[in-house]
């Protein structure tokens, strides 16, 4: 019984420094909401897996590519609280801008996307599926399964 609970305790402290060692958007710096305006939007470049330790993400607002901007990215694992992971995006190209962290589980995680330009803090939610390889089984077209 004790040898249980001495393994039951070690899990628990395991668990806890688990969640303190993720990244949270409070330790990255990044806003965690902005305002809403549906004339921006974002997305991943290409397939999302959990091998990847840089993702390019495609900021737009009416279309056009948005430049010059501050760009965080917040996102959590859904039904998994402390899979957050958040990380501040560097412009490749005008519009586009490579995020660098790495998603531990395949899943769908909610991504939200804080765009600054000038006075303008805006935030564009995405819903990311991140896959286990690129073209491996199962990957093929996501419809929400």
């Amino acid at each position: 019984m004790k040898r249980l609970a001495a393994v039951v305790v070690i899990a628990f402290a395991g668990f806890a420094a688990a969640l303190m060692v993720f990244n949270s958007p409070e330790r990255k710096g990044c806003p965690l909401d902005g305002n809403k305006d549906s004339s921006y939007s974002g997305r991943f470049e290409g397939t999302v897996t959990k091998e990847q330790t840089r993702h390019v993400l495609r900021v737009t607002r009416n279309g056009q590519p948005v430049s010059g901007a501050r760009v965080c990215v917040n996102t959590e694992m859904v039904g998994m609280s402390g899979m957050g992971y958040s990380a501040e995006g560097r412009e490749r190209a005008p519009g586009r801008y490579q995020v660098g962290f790495r998603f531990e589980m395949a899943g769908k995680y909610r991504t939200n996307v804080i765009t600054e330009k000038g006075s303008d803090e805006v935030s564009i939610p995405l819903l990311v599926k991140v896959r286990s390889r690129a073209g491996g089984r199962g990957d093929r077209k996501s419809d929400g399964r």
